[in-house]
């Protein structure tokens, strides 16, 4: 299962929550995760963990920019989804912020990146064909 973080920047209008999201490090992980077929699921900064065909409204939230209490509540949230699909591994395509607190096996291959060069990973993993 590969967790990938919602952005910032999203569409005007309700969408499937893999459309709503236009920001390009999400584009980049979401057709990396397509392309090579692997189940994935947003991390949504308002609604916790996502099923990307569920239809969602824009929204104004920043995980990065939200308090101490709200970001361990939404771990908890999170955490609380993640053992109801009996998750317990998972690739994370996320900054630090989505992956704090999680009570799961978490391979994070952007830890430590900054976006550029996230996004340099994304885009070389994207171009080789292969996760």
């Amino acid at each position: 299962m590969i967790l990938i973080a919602c952005s910032q920047s999203k569409l005007k209008a309700a969408a499937p929550a893999r459309e709503l999201y236009t920001g390009q490090a999400f584009r980049l992980a979401r057709q990396l995760a397509e392309q090579n077929g692997r189940d994935y699921l947003i991390l949504s900064a308002l609604h916790g963990l996502v099923d990307p065909a569920q239809q969602l409204d824009p929204y104004e939230l920043f995980l990065g920019s939200a308090g101490k209490a709200y970001r361990t509540s939404w771990a908890a949230k999170v955490n609380h989804q993640l053992a109801e699909l009996g998750i317990v591994r998972a690739v994370a395509l996320a900054g630090s912020t989505y992956c704090e607190g999680f009570n799961i096996e978490l391979e994070r291959p952007l830890k430590g990146l900054g976006i550029g060069r996230q996004l340099g990973f994304l885009s070389a993993a994207l171009k080789a064909g292969t996760f």
